[in-house]
């Protein structure tokens, strides 16, 4: 979505709309687009479900097994926008415009990892149960490589043309280079493990990603107010920055020794 909206807002500029009541619409349009979408999709899928003939698997037991992954997805969601918050009350608006312009393009590191994974979630959870181990671990190397490829020229870009690419929507905006580079960092880093977290959520241990992610948001609501307030918006990054990746080494730890696979 953010990616999606980013576009759309670099077209809404170039056609010269640049007042952020366009943004905001545009942002608020595309939410109620995904909800639509995916209501309808999680409508069909019940129905569906409710007319397999197999009772093997209830309504209750699967509201019981997604619980952990709405916790992870929720709680992700927070970290972003709980830093943003803290931003706003402890420092400027200017600095979470800059801060979420920047995290926005530094999105666009994992954009295709994570593109790729979400496909392949499905495969990944089908070698898994199916007890194809090899060709699992075959899967994720072979992956991983593309990812590192793709993303690794992502990073580079942003990490060389960094003052250019902020100075295309505001030239006041270069002195903040660093925070872009530091999210991308993230990103980056997000983009070679991250899919180890898609990894145990499509292997039955979503309850393990959903302990990670608890930790690590409780540790971000009592970190982020003094980084920010002593460092500024370059604190908060830095934070997200050693949050995700502690986060992303805790889940290939445990793909690594509860299911003996591995990325590279």
């Amino acid at each position: 979505r953010p990616f999606i909206f980013l576009i759309i807002l670099l077209f809404l500029s170039h056609l010269g709309f640049k007042e952020s009541f366009y943004a905001i619409n545009v942002f608020l349009f595309l939410i109620f687009l995904i909800a639509v979408i995916s209501i309808i999709y999680v409508l069909r899928f019940i129905y569906q479900f409710k007319n397999k003939d197999s009772n093997s698997f209830t309504i209750n037991d699967l509201k019981t097994t997604s619980r952990p992954l709405w916790s992870v997805s929720i709680l992700s969601y927070f970290e972003i926008f709980y830093l943003l918050f803290i931003i706003e009350i402890i420092e400027t608006s200017t600095d979470v415009g800059i801060y979420g312009l920047s995290l926005r393009l530094a999105l666009l590191t994992s954009f295709i990892t994570k593109s790729i994974f979400t496909v392949l979630a499905p495969n990944i959870s089908h070698l898994h149960w199916e007890k194809k181990h090899s060709k699992l671990q075959g899967l994720l190397k072979y992956v991983s490589k593309i990812n590192i490829f793709i993303s690794g020229i992502i990073f580079t870009i942003i990490l060389i043309f960094s003052n250019e690419i902020l100075s295309f929507f505001d030239t006041s905006l270069v002195s903040n280079s660093k925070i872009l580079i530091i999210l991308s960092l993230s990103q980056f880093i997000n983009s070679l493990l991250g899919p180890a977290g898609i990894i145990l959520n499509m292997t039955g241990n979503e309850k393990i990603s959903n302990q990670i992610i608890i930790y690590s948001s409780v540790a971000l609501l009592f970190l982020a107010p003094i980084c920010i307030f002593y460092f500024g918006i370059i604190g908060g990054a830095i934070l997200q920055l050693i949050i995700s990746t502690i986060q992303r080494l805790l889940s290939m730890y445990y793909v690594n020794s509860k299911l003996n696979l591995s990325l590279f």
